[in-house]
């Protein structure tokens, strides 16, 4: 098969799982790493990893009176390379079905394991507004101002703090929860939100960036920044993928925000989870480590 079908069969596996409360098919497509996010009833982040998930499905109740669960919709698949992909689904939960949860799913290729889901981030609230589940109808209730505001804090802070290498800045954007998830080598890595800002603030000094550091303010570094698309799950979740460009590499970045209220340093968007791919960039310009 296909990349393609290979994550839309791992995807439509995990809906079918929910629909049924099958832990065990559940736990073939979830990374044993991974996480789902969501939004609290006050604003909160909602973080639950793999087992709490296995757990959710293993305890639900059939729906009353017989009544048929919910199982959920594909509405579109991006593979952004061998390795890594996005979903956009609606996804039912036992604890959600009068208003299943819309968002976007990545998923990563373990060498091991196959395509697993490494992170969620939904919410209810649009579906629960639009009256039926169609994300199409949920898209309407994103407004324009919700769409600058989300391009301001990818620009002003992820990139911009990215670029001036200001940890305490990307700290600010970055949710403390959030994690950077990659498959490399065969292998999925994963970062912390600390190491991820540390990690930003002494990017020239690593061993990978060092030979290129005499082009942290060359120009065409900027110039191959792109904003690839904004998605909406409703009016509090949102995808933003992104090219951005650090000698050698190129990353695209795949980044899943939530819009929180409550127990963070400011009310707003945050990144709650990171992914990406890389292709190189401007590799044959190094200088030789001295």
């Amino acid at each position: 098969m296909s990349a393609y079908e290979q994550v839309f069969s791992a995807v439509t596996e995990y809906l079918s799982s929910w629909c049924v409360g099958d832990a065990d098919r559940l736990r073939q497509v979830l990374h044993p790493e991974g996480h789902a996010y969501s939004l609290g009833p006050t604003g909160n982040l909602v973080d639950m990893d793999t087992e709490a998930l296995l757990t959710q499905a293993a305890a639900a109740q059939p729906p009353p009176n017989g009544a048929a669960r919910l199982s959920g919709r594909v509405h579109a698949v991006t593979v952004l390379d061998d390795c890594t992909a996005v979903v956009k689904a609606e996804l039912a939960r036992p604890l959600t079905e009068d208003a299943p949860l819309v968002g976007f799913l990545v998923l990563l290729r373990d060498g091991h394991l196959g395509w697993r889901i490494i992170s969620e981030v939904a919410t209810t609230s649009s579906v629960a507004a639009a009256g039926t589940p169609d994300i199409a109808a949920a898209q309407r209730h994103v407004s324009p101002a919700e769409f600058v505001e989300v391009v301001h804090q990818i620009r002003d802070g992820y990139m911009e703090s990215g670029r001036a290498g200001d940890a305490a800045c990307m700290a600010r954007t970055f949710h403390p929860m959030a994690r950077l998830t990659f498959a490399e080598h065969g292998s999925v890595c994963i970062i912390n939100c600390a190491d991820f800002c540390r990690r930003v603030g002494k990017r020239w000094e690593s061993d990978l960036h060092r030979p290129f550091a005499h082009l942290r303010s060359d120009p065409r570094i900027k110039q191959a920044d792109t904003l690839l698309g904004v998605d909406f799950a409703g009016h509090d979740c949102a995808l933003v993928t992104l090219k951005i460009g650090y000698p050698p590499c190129l990353y695209t970045d795949v980044l899943s925000l939530l819009d929180l209220r409550t127990d963070v340093e400011r009310g707003g968007w945050w990144i709650v989870a990171k992914s990406s791919v890389k292709v190189p960039f401007l590799a044959e310009e190094a200088r030789p480590k001295r």
